[in-house]
């Protein structure tokens, strides 16, 4: 299981964001991400609060199991971590139709352009998701000293790095898109 502690905002300029990144980090790669959300018929898992999902990520020839339980949080209802379980799947229509028979429904697509960029301590996606637009994410690669820290730094190097982007707090884009 993976800890998943990021930060996401909306950009206001992709392009200056990309040059900002071209700059002053290292591109690890350049990707297309297909995500597919499923939910069990029984169990809404949009309902959920916190949400938590059931994804199919297509990455190239590659294909993933993604699991991710409601979020953990602290005692004043602060997101401390995404608990994340993951798993390669050698044959994704395999994957698609054992969902089905297990009467599990696909509720959303999702396809997005991402770039990777990275430094010591924290992974930058840079993306361009489609019906929404331009996001960068910041996420820890560990935890640093303690969560509410880690998340700090995420935040900051966003602020450090001098890429505009819209104050309001974003969603995931599952909700973002769902929503529409």
């Amino acid at each position: 299981m993976n800890k998943e502690i990021e930060v996401k905002v909306k950009l206001t300029s992709y392009l200056q964001a990309k040059q900002i990144l071209d700059k002053k980090l290292t591109l690890k790669k350049r990707v297309v991400q297909i995500d597919e959300y499923w939910t069990p018929a029984h169990k809404h898992i949009y309902n959920t609060k916190p949400r938590e999902y059931l994804r199919v990520r297509q990455e190239g020839n590659e294909t993933r199991l993604e699991y991710h339980p409601k979020s953990v949080l602290n005692k004043k209802g602060e997101k401390l971590y995404s608990p994340e379980y993951e798993t390669p799947v050698s044959d994704g229509n395999m994957l698609r139709k054992i969902l089905q028979l297990l009467d599990c429904k696909k509720i959303i697509v999702i396809k997005k352009h991402r770039s990777y960029y990275e430094n010591e301590d924290l992974i930058f996606c840079l993306d361009k998701v489609e019906g929404l637009g331009a996001f960068l994410e910041v996420e820890a690669k560990k935890v640093i000293k303690n969560y509410k820290h880690t998340f700090e730094l995420c935040q900051e190097n966003i602020d450090l790095l001098g890429i505009a982007y819209a104050k309001e707090k974003q969603k995931n884009y599952f909700s973002q898109l769902y929503k529409k």
